[in-house]
């Protein structure tokens, strides 16, 4: 955890979708269920282009490292219902930011 929060820690957006990547990595790959895993991992491309969008605000970078955070922190205790409740907030404050990033202006 530790190893994650120094690189969050970054303002280098490399360093940070970096950190961003192998976080959710670690956590997929850790979960026990090979079908997500899979499906997850067959969704890699598409998922790595929001996620470079999304570290284009600080701001965003810093909501998104907390989020991190929490989860990781929830799961370290075996929250898994705390865990679950923050994943999906995190999921939807990321597709609000992302609808709202992509959105055409007029």
């Amino acid at each position: 955890l530790e190893k994650f929060r120094s690189k969050f820690a970054s303002e280098n957006r490399r360093t940070l979708i970096k950190a961003d990547t192998d976080l959710h990595h670690l956590i997929i790959h850790n979960c026990n269920n090979k079908r997500l895993t899979g499906m997850l991992d067959n969704l890699h491309n598409l998922i790595q282009v929001f996620r470079v969008a999304g570290y284009v605000s600080m701001g965003r970078s810093a909501r998104a490292t907390s989020d991190h955070l929490a989860i990781v922190n929830a799961l370290i205790k075996r929250n898994a219902e705390l865990a679950e409740t923050l994943m999906r907030r995190h999921i939807e404050k990321t597709k609000q930011d992302i609808l709202k990033n992509f959105k055409v202006k007029k």
